[in-house]
């Protein structure tokens, strides 16, 4: 049977390699474009549809081109520069890492390759990235904005599915900054499953790992105690941006590692939300850390000139 599901689009040298991958992904429903170098891969990428791939799972060591130079290159282009980007390589220095995760790549995969579970914890968390800004991208195109000039509101949310049409309310404010609901969305997220649910950092890891992660948050979300705790979330307009407050009914966690690069975060399926969210806006969580504010400074309030001006 052929495979119906996403297109991954696989720039690897090594013949071994293309074979292995693409049975794996194959195996689990993923369509699979090759491309046996990085300069095959750029005209390949110049002649498709911006949505044709859901993700690239990309080599670093090539010939004619390399996986940094097509990387530098996929980000440069508007209409590509949206599809997540694993990276796999021999080369695991923490330096060698940090140039890959600088250069764009949302992932970082170590040749030889570790157990295929992995492999595909990180591209079904990436292929779920791809959908998610698709489906808000799709939504936002739909929406009215009938409370652009609402200057302050408050609502509770307990579900992810909540978190997303919060998220959307946001959108509605600020339809055209994709980038700035994303980034809210993932703290939204976070406030549910690692909030109020208490799903820890490496209970995600192996949860995502043994494709078990939706089955576990649905069991949470109605377990009679966990599953009826809310989150607070505020928008208020400022004369120079928009602060949006969060704050959630869990026991906190320590999200001061979540801020900085950590090599080690590169070989997970999970650990980029908050360092993501922070690497454009201004992020401070409050005590604990069930509370949290995200300041938008670019995003200026409907008619605020106007007022300005008296």
């Amino acid at each position: 049977m052929v495979p119906m599901g996403p297109e991954i689009l696989l720039v690897e040298d090594e013949a071994i390699h293309r074979l292995m991958l693409q049975a794996v992904l194959a195996d689990h429903g993923y369509r699979v474009t090759e491309a046996a170098d990085g300069l095959s891969a750029q005209v390949l990428l110049q002649e498709s549809a911006a949505t044709r791939f859901s993700v690239i799972l990309l080599d670093r060591m090539m010939p004619h081109m390399d996986g940094i130079t097509l990387l530098t290159w996929i980000k440069s282009q508007p209409r590509l520069c949206h599809i997540p980007v694993i990276f796999q390589s021999a080369l695991s220095e923490p330096d060698e890492i940090q140039e890959g995760m600088a250069a764009g790549a949302l992932y970082y995969l170590t040749k030889p390759f570790p157990h295929t579970k992995v492999v595909l914890a990180m591209v079904n968390a990436a292929v779920q990235q791809a959908t998610q800004r698709q489906t808000a991208k799709c939504k936002l195109e739909n929406l009215s904005h009938g409370i652009k000039l609402t200057r302050h509101w408050q609502v509770n949310f307990r579900t992810i599915d909540e978190a997303e049409a919060v998220a959307l309310l946001f959108a509605q404010v600020c339809p055209d900054h994709l980038a700035d609901i994303i980034s809210l969305l993932e703290i939204l997220k976070n406030a549910v499953e690692h909030g109020n649910l208490g799903i820890t950092f490496q209970e995600k890891t192996q949860l995502l790992n043994d494709e078990l992660y939706d089955q576990e948050l649905l069991r949470r979300q109605q377990d009679p105690v966990r599953g009826q705790r809310h989150v607070e979330a505020t928008l208020q307009w400022q004369a120079d941006g928009i602060k949006v407050f969060i704050k959630d009914q869990g026991q906190g966690f320590d999200w001061k590692p979540y801020f900085q690069f950590n090599p080690e975060f590169a070989f997970l399926p999970n650990g980029r939300g908050i360092l993501m969210a922070s690497s454009n806006h201004t992020l401070c969580y409050r005590g604990c850390g069930n509370s949290v504010e995200l300041f938008f400074p670019h995003i200026q309030a409907p008619g605020a000139c106007q007022e300005d001006r008296g």
